[in-house]
């Protein structure tokens, strides 16, 4: 009896701190009320429709786009090329395409330059994150010329380093480009008493 008492209490503690953990990491993204929705699964092409329709509910507060699930999976590549980027550099980054209220919406913080507020869809703009800069070893990225996808464009922006992936791993680099027509993947934000 001893012996059992002794392993539900130490089962408890260590439950208690993971749930301690999970609560108290600051993911730099706001997720309270989140709803994600796959509308590329939607028969006959109705996605358009039903997005049209679902941002009409009023309970919901706010929503976004983009083409990759911040929560499950990712898009990701190495086809990116820098200023002094060494030969044979290679660098796995995650692509995000973008409704224009993403940052607003995961109240994601700008470290530098501007967000995509008044970028012209599907525009050679870039926002790179923390660990995407120092990465490449840009200083001073703002402003800077990279190619991406053989699409050569500008950096305007790094946005504070974000998870989006299992704590466990390193944040990845990523790379953001505004694009409404990103609509695979909806992100609804409800009001909190619903």
């Amino acid at each position: 009896q001893f012996v059992v008492s002794i392993s539900l209490f130490l089962g408890t503690v260590f439950i208690h701190r993971q749930m301690q953990f999970i609560q108290d990491r600051d993911l730099s993204l706001k997720t309270d009320q989140v709803v994600v929705i796959p509308i590329w699964r939607l028969a006959n092409g109705n996605g358009a429709r039903f997005h049209n329709q679902v941002t009409q509910v009023p309970d919901i507060v706010a929503f976004t786009n983009a083409n990759s699930s911040l929560f499950d999976g990712l898009n990701s590549t190495t086809d990116l090329k820098w200023p002094g980027m060494p030969k044979d550099a290679e660098m796995w980054i995650a692509n995000f395409h973008v409704g224009d209220r993403f940052l607003q919406f995961f109240d994601m913080k700008m470290r530098e330059g501007n967000n995509l507020d008044n970028v012209s869809p599907k525009s050679p703009n870039w926002i790179l994150n923390e660990t995407a800069v120092k990465k490449m070893g840009l200083k001073d990225p703002v402003g800077q010329s990279i190619t991406f996808r053989e699409k050569p464009g500008t950096i305007i922006g790094v946005v504070k380093d974000f998870h989006f992936q299992s704590m466990h791993k390193e944040i990845m680099p990523v790379i953001m480009q505004y694009n409404p027509d990103a609509g695979i993947f909806l992100y609804l934000r409800v009001q909190p008493q619903h």
